[in-house]
This record gives C-alpha cells, structure tokens and sequence, in this order.
C-alpha cells in the first residue's frame, strides 16, 4: 500500500509600513482565502441565493432566468431613481434618501495642502417601521 504524498507550502506574510504624520503602523498581509470583508460568523444572502429561495417558494412556476432578470431590473430601477434625485421606499423595509454634497476645498493635515472635492451624491438609509415590527414579532 502506497502512502500519498503531498505536498504543502507555506505563505509567509507580508509585512509592509506605512508612515503617518507622527507615528508607524505596521501591515500585515496573512494571505487568508476568504474574502477579507467577511467576518467569520457572518451570514450572508445575496441576490442568486435569493433567486433560488424565491425559486423554491413558488415551487417552481417561473423560471430562475425570470426572477433574476426582474431582482435586476428593481436594483437598476432604484439605482436610476436615485441618481435622479428620488427618495426610494421600499415598502416599509427601507428607504434609500440620496444626499447632495456640494463641492468644498479639503486641505490635508499632513502636507497643508488644498484639495477640490466635487460635489457628489451620498445615499443615506433608514431602517424602516414594517422591517423593524417583522423583526421584533419573529423574535
């Protein structure tokens, strides 16, 4: 009988300094498979888990093709609502408030020197009452 053999390697981090205006902070690369903006509990449900879920509920009555072509069809609804200025609700779930920032002149505390910031839209969401009384009955 054969043992198999394989074969490992090890990552060694990197390590990289960035320097502030008073002080050195130290960077670590560890080279970790997952995405670096989950957290290790975290649960996630993004829209072809959605598509799938919705998929299952209505046993099967629209096709998966037709469910995603509408969630993308409401993301870029709302998206294009939002650059337009509109306050989009989302029935009682959420709401979605973009802000108008106007232009202003930053100067950095580390060079003294001025920068122009353009004016830009900043979207601003609220949590809303439906979402909120479903979450306080399930519990």
């Amino acid at each position: 009988m054969k043992k198999s053999t394989t074969m490992t390697t090890k990552v060694k981090p990197i390590s990289a300094t960035r320097k502030t205006a008073d002080k050195t902070m130290e960077l670590k690369n560890t080279h970790s498979r997952k995405p670096t903006n989950q957290l290790k509990n975290e649960k996630l449900l993004n829209t072809e888990m959605m598509v799938k879920e919705i998929f299952d509920k209505l046993g099967g009555k629209i096709s998966l093709a037709d469910i995603d072509r509408v969630l993308k069809m409401e993301q870029a609804l709302t998206v294009e609502y939002l650059l337009n200025g509109y306050r989009v609700c989302k029935r009682d779930f959420l709401t979605l408030d973009p802000v108008e920032q106007p232009a202003r002149v930053w100067t950095s505390p580390l060079n003294q020197k001025t920068y122009n910031i353009p004016k830009k839209t900043k979207i601003c969401v609220r949590v809303g009452r439906g979402l909120n009384r479903l979450l306080k009955a399930a519990q």
